[in-house]
């Protein structure tokens, strides 16, 4: 299961922001592009509700998550080098949970 802690992780590293900054109040560019970035990971990437997606990512609220996921959608349209990172991190992520779910699996049977 991919969780909002693996996405932030993980945009974090990608992107050479902190998580302490993804979460935070800051608003300078690389902070808030890398924390629209989560919102639309955790929005295609789990179940979550909007409102959930904003709580674990910084105690937004819902329309904040809606507005930087939207935001990350149309753009990705515009810039192949963002659809490129999107594609990325997904599989990333998606490798992560399977090797997870592959373990869980191995441990179980052993």
């Amino acid at each position: 299961m991919i969780t909002t802690r693996m996405i932030v992780q993980a945009v974090a590293e990608y992107r050479g922001v902190s998580v302490v900054d993804i979460c935070s109040a800051r608003r300078d560019r690389p902070a808030t592009d890398a924390r629209h970035v989560c919102f639309w990971l955790a929005k295609q990437l789990t179940e979550l509700s909007l409102p959930s997606i904003g709580r674990l990512i910084g105690y937004r609220d819902h329309t904040t998550v809606l507005h930087g996921a939207n935001k990350v959608e149309r753009l990705r349209h515009l810039q192949p080098e963002l659809n490129r990172e999107l594609e990325e991190l997904e599989g990333i992520l998606i490798g992560i949970d399977n090797a997870a779910v592959a373990l869980a699996v191995r441990t179980v049977k052993d």
